[in-house]
């Protein structure tokens, strides 16, 4: 009977266990989608960023008058300028100021795109989102002919990034940005995360 007993002692410390470890790590998965990057103008080692891989690009010096760019966004010192290259091209759209308190209800956290539409999630309910009309995602999907490649970052605004290959449609990537940090001519600290081009309800 003790025995039986302290095997059932064993076996709910070992259930808690395991349920804190599947808590920390649904935690981790969730905090594991959201980056920081920090970007510095006056440093060409630290002004690109590929949102692609998650890591900082580079620029090498080619000749007197030629350097290299390889990554996704430059930081300009005031803005962000997409690196295009004869492939792959991309563009910003600046979503305003985060009005809503920093939960999973505000724009950032919140937001998703749901067959090329923006929802934003239905406060109090995870699992529930509502159209977000004020982004038009017909104008934002349109392949543009003269896209907006530059964007100049405010403190606390928060920026959509679509990067995308210049002729097939299926290839592009869209990135949420939101700037928590900024000096303007020297530095910008962002928070960021990649949006699920999904299908599924």
């Amino acid at each position: 009977m003790r025995r039986a007993a302290s095997c059932a002692a064993a076996v709910g410390v070992l259930g808690l266990v395991s349920l804190g470890l599947g808590a920390r790590r649904d935690e981790e998965e969730t905090a594991a989608e959201v980056g920081t990057f920090t970007l510095n103008a006056l440093d060409h080692r630290l002004n690109i960023f590929e949102l692609r891989e998650g890591r900082h690009g580079y620029s090498k010096q080619l000749n007197q008058d030629l350097r290299l760019y390889a990554g996704d966004v430059l930081f300009t010192g005031d803005g962000l300028l997409v690196l295009e290259n004869e492939r792959y091209t991309g563009h910003f759209l600046d979503l305003g100021e985060e009005k809503r308190p920093d939960s999973e209800f505000s724009l950032f956290h919140g937001l998703r795109i749901y067959k090329r539409n923006f929802q934003l999630r239905e406060f109090p309910f995870l699992d529930r989102f509502l159209p977000q009309l004020a982004i038009d995602s017909r104008a934002f999907f349109t392949n543009q002919r003269e896209p907006l490649t530059s964007v100049r970052l405010s403190l606390g605004h928060v920026y959509l990034a679509r990067l995308h290959h210049r002729t097939t449609v299926s290839d592009e990537r869209v990135f949420l940005l939101k700037v928590i940090e900024l000096v303007p001519g020297v530095k910008v600290t962002a928070l960021w995360r990649e949006l699920e081009l999904s299908n599924e309800p």
